[in-house]
């Protein structure tokens, strides 16, 4: 098991050559593909209903620290993480091309839907969907609005109701929070002169902390270029879908080992211990 999991960092830090790698471990190309598949296969397996949404991230403790965080960098009250969408490209696929197809991005792909927390932790990763649908379609697909809905909401018991931060993708909602919208993208005429400056002022200061959602993909795709390298993304040979959920998780697992990143000691958040985060995914 431990030579499995070895075989699965190495080829994920860097998209070497199937041959380079076999006589690394010694292993016949064919039986390391095999082995890099089934060990993907079995991280998911093990860890994906819980990375869909990580509850014991989102416990009332966490909440309060996550919101008290990006209140001291932000005009949001109750704000407790960000949501944002992002598309990796994979190699062209025999069946199915028009599907996976997106023009913003002029390529083959698949989108995934990620909610990040000041501990710099991925708190929440859906996917894959196809890449000519739309952001909202996987949010809705997903059904997460009705999971913040059992772990944000503390109205019934006179406390508050926590939200995410999105990009105008997304619709308002008691646990969603979008941008203002400025004068002439709204038909709707403010009378209140006052009330505009102070959206916009909650415009530019979640603008900048919002940032922190790009961050994370970035570091995924740092850590592991095999995930940004198109042609060994080839969908119906490999499950090209389960590469990055799987990616994420071991990003996480890094930010636990390292005590943090960027993201993690821009808001003064520890994260979990690597034990304590394995814990609870698998506890829940």
């Amino acid at each position: 098991m431990t030579l499995a999991l070895m075989i699965v960092l190495r080829r994920m830090v860097f998209p070497a050559c199937l041959v380079d790698l076999s006589l690394l471990f010694g292993k016949g190309k064919s039986t390391f593909s095999v082995i890099f598949n089934e060990m993907i296969e079995k991280i998911y397996i093990k860890f994906s209903s819980a990375l869909k949404f990580d509850y014991c991230q989102f416990q009332e403790s966490n909440l309060m620290r996550f919101s008290q965080a990006i209140r001291e960098r932000s005009l949001a009250m109750y704000c407790v993480g960000f949501i944002d969408g992002t598309f990796n490209k994979i190699a062209r696929p025999i069946v199915d091309q028009k599907g996976a197809y997106n023009d913003h991005y002029r390529g083959h792909g698949l989108k995934y839907q990620a909610v990040v927390t000041p501990n710099g932790i991925t708190s929440s990763i859906m996917g894959s969907d196809t890449g000519r649908n739309h952001g909202v379609h996987m949010y809705c697909k997903s059904q997460l609005d009705a999971m913040m809905c059992v772990a944000f909401d503390f109205t019934s018991i006179n406390g508050p109701c926590y939200y995410l931060h999105g990009d105008l993708a997304y619709t308002t909602s008691d646990h969603m929070m979008i941008p203002f919208r400025r004068h002439k993208y709204c038909t709707v005429i403010y009378l209140d002169e006052t009330a505009d400056e102070q959206e916009l002022a909650i415009n530019k200061s979640m603008s900048a902390v919002r940032i922190s959602v790009e961050h994370k993909f970035a570091y995924v795709g740092s850590l592991w270029a095999f995930l940004k390298y198109s042609q060994t993304q080839r969908s119906g040979q490999s499950p090209v879908g389960l590469y990055y959920i799987v990616g994420t998780f071991l990003k996480n697992l890094h930010v636990c080992y390292n005590e943090g990143n960027q993201t993690s000691k821009k808001y003064s958040v520890v994260p979990p211990t690597p034990e304590q985060y394995i814990y609870r995914l698998l506890n829940q």
